[in-house]
């Protein structure tokens, strides 16, 4: 920090430790953190001017400490210091007893906490909420009781007591004390990272709070993070009133003159990628956002506005799964100016990656133009010929492309789907890599192709069709990782019901089937639904008259017996 003055180095100091407590960042990584510090406004940092004031006030140029100040002080350091730690146990080991001590070291030490400690805390109960949503979170059985923590919403509830319980301190008068937005952005995450239902509605109202709290002198600022963090949340919801609430948070930080970055539109493209509600308005509306940050990148050079590589994949996600007829072409536009951005620029940020093309083909799959299947392979050939490990295709690309294939009108696609099955284990065997090893969605999809195949006039290519279903449901059961499921058991009878005439073969093969998903334990409401329409009703009677089917012919999935649905999760 050689030709900076003091103040702007005490900055510094504090930015690090408090960038240290918000992540997982490694103290040897500081060094880097300090170089980007040195080259941006400290407003950047996350924190607004009055608290960067506030902050300041403590700096080596303030007038010395008296002997007990300067020992409430140390005392303070050190339980910070302790704290920190307990929030990075919490992130290696994801020990939710951990998050548990460290609010009870702040419960115990009421008079030598500060901002950071409860920040801290806060933090803590984020990464336990965080943790128990990926299924990562350790919880011993005989502590469940002590700790009253069963789930991500408990712990993103106890985030939220700690900020409610530090700015009631703060509202009561001790200013060393004051909720900031790393506090509030530490709860609102954890809500966020939680997925529970009601998260988006959670963090807005945290949201809210921190809005009316910032009127205050002194008071938390509501800064980009804020935002972002609720609209992540609310992208879980899947709901019409998620993209109703994501709107609405954008008109919200264009009244309080708080910048929108691209993450903020990359989290709102991802709100409508993942509504459940599909309007073909929506697609134009994301394209809008896309559009937006191109031009006023290009015409700014403003990096906050860049488009990258999560604006422009996530755009295709949403086009892949819209109601829009013109999915296919839809996705190869966006990929195309994508490509040139990249070109025109040389900038890695906007380089498409193996998750792009793959979004590409899904859009493609799903779209079912005539031409689908074609344009899949091309960009499938083209990207097994590139030296690029970015862009190396992996089970889901060579997945999509048999989905595509899968949803043509081709004739030949169960050959062509098999191709692709064959490519992948030959491609596993020479290089073991687990990447391109075929999963069950792979299998599944093979078997799939066959069951779509329209070839009810030509006998001798439904028997082809009829040949590789089986065959491949033969190599799926010699598997030892991946097994046959419900979804393979409905393929299957989809596949007897569409390539075999009624009769005794028919029947014969339904009950071949039927025995092996009984057998696997993968009866469920679909396999019922498909096994009724490939077996008929008096076969469909006779095997499951007694066996969840009463005198009337009624069948009540839950008296099916146990042995036939252990399999299903």
């Amino acid at each position: 920090m050689v030709g900076l003055s003091p103040t702007r180095r005490n900055e510094i100091c504090l930015c690090v430790f408090f960038h240290l407590l918000q992540s997982t960042t490694s103290f040897t990584s500081v060094f880097t953190i300090e170089q980007k510090l040195q080259r941006q406004p400290f407003y950047h940092n996350r924190l607004h001017p009055r608290q960067s004031r506030r902050l300041v006030s403590a700096s080596p140029t303030s007038p010395s400490l008296s002997t007990s100040e300067s020992s409430e002080k140390s005392a303070t350091d050190s339980l910070n210091l302790q704290l920190y730690s307990l929030l990075q146990k919490v992130e290696s080991t994801g020990k939710i007893a951990h998050a548990y001590d460290a609010e009870s070291y702040i419960k115990n030490s009421t008079d030598i906490v500060n901002t950071v400690s409860y920040n801290t805390v806060i933090s803590a109960w984020g990464k336990a909420a965080h943790k128990f949503a990926g299924g990562n979170a350790k919880v011993p059985m005989d502590g469940l009781i002590t700790l009253g923590v069963y789930n991500a919403r408990d712990a993103a509830m106890r985030a939220q007591i700690v900020l409610d319980e530090m700015t009631e301190r703060w509202e009561e008068g001790e200013s060393d004390i004051a909720p900031d937005n790393i506090g509030f952005n530490a709860a609102i995450d954890a809500w966020s990272k939680s997925r529970v239902k009601d998260a988006g509605l959670r963090a807005e109202e945290l949201l809210k709070k921190m809005i009316k709290l910032s009127r205050k002198e002194d008071g938390p600022q509501p800064d980009t993070v804020s935002f972002n963090s609720v609209l992540d949340a609310w992208s879980h919801e899947g709901s019409s009133e998620s993209i109703r609430r994501a709107e609405s948070l954008l008109s919200v930080m264009e009244t309080l003159d708080i910048k929108a970055s691209t993450r903020t539109y990359n989290s709102i493209i991802n709100v409508y990628t993942k509504s459940k509600q599909k309007e073909q308005g929506h697609v134009d509306r994301i394209l809008e956002f896309v559009a937006f940050l191109e031009e006023g990148y290009e015409q700014t050079g403003d990096d906050e506005l860049k488009p990258d590589v999560t604006t422009f994949t996530s755009a295709i996600d949403s086009v892949a799964h819209s109601a829009s007829h013109k999915k296919g072409k839809q996705a190869l536009e966006i990929l195309k100016r994508m490509e040139n951005l990249h070109n025109r620029t040389k900038d890695d940020a906007v380089r498409p990656n193996i998750r792009t093309y793959t979004a590409v083909i899904n859009a493609l799959a799903w779209g079912q133009g005539y031409d689908a299947p074609m344009q899949a392979e091309k960009i499938l050939d083209d990207l097994e010929t590139r030296e690029d490990p970015d862009c190396k295709p992996n089970v889901w690309t060579y997945t999509a492309v048999i989905n595509t294939w899968g949803r043509s009108r081709d004739i030949t696609k169960p050959q062509r789907a098999l191709r692709i099955l064959k490519k992948m284990n030959d491609a596993y065997k020479a290089t073991k890599d687990e990447s391109v090893r075929p999963n069950l969605f792979v299998y599944n999809g093979v078997i799939d192709a066959c069951a779509r195949c329209p070839a009810m006039d030509k006998p001798k290519q439904q028997g082809e069709a009829l040949k590789i279903a089986f065959a491949v449901f033969k190599a799926l059961k010699q598997q030892k990782r991946t097994q046959a499921n419900n979804v393979t058991y409905g393929l299957l009878f989809k596949t007897a019901k569409n390539l075999l005439p009624e009769g005794d073969e028919r029947e014969d093969v339904v009950k071949a089937v039927f025995e092996n998903c009984k057998r696997d334990g993968m009866v469920d409401d679909g396999v019922l639904r498909q096994l009724r329409q490939a077996a008929g009703g008096e076969l469909y009677n006779e095997l499951l008259l007694g066996n969840g089917m009463d005198s009337d012919g009624h069948v009540d999935y839950w008296a099916v017996p146990a042995e036939w649905r252990r399999g299903i999760k």
